[in-house]
């Protein structure tokens, strides 16, 4: 089975997130700070991980070279409030392998779960 982690904030995305990935048969954990996603990933390596560009404990940009470096398998979808071109091509330029804008709906996640795997 897949298995994916969510690192978010808020409750919703997690909620909605894991919802869809469910419905795909990808098993989800949920953590809500950097610190906390570093702990899961010794723990328990992913396939897929979807997580919020800021959150509380640090930006997206480093998080994605720490888990290109040392985890080079799990694939990064990156989760923005805002959408747009200069969005885009900064999360290319972090090298995440995909990107869904807030709010989001069960189609993007489904096309985003269809591109990864």
């Amino acid at each position: 089975m897949v298995k994916a982690l969510i690192i978010d904030e808020e409750i919703d995305t997690w909620f909605m997130l894991s919802g869809v990935l469910r419905q795909n048969q990808i098993k989800t954990n949920f953590v809500n700070s950097l610190s906390a996603a570093r702990q899961s990933l010794q723990k328990d390596e992913p396939g897929m991980l979807f997580f919020d560009n800021h959150v509380q404990d640090g930006f997206a940009g480093n998080f994605i070279k720490y888990v290109k470096s040392n985890y080079p398998g799990i694939k990064i979808v990156m989760i923005k409030d805002q959408d747009g071109l200069a969005v885009r091509r900064r999360a290319a330029a972090e090298e995440a392998d995909l990107f869904i804008s807030k709010p989001f709906n069960m189609e993007a996640i489904d096309e985003a779960i269809k591109r990864i795997l």
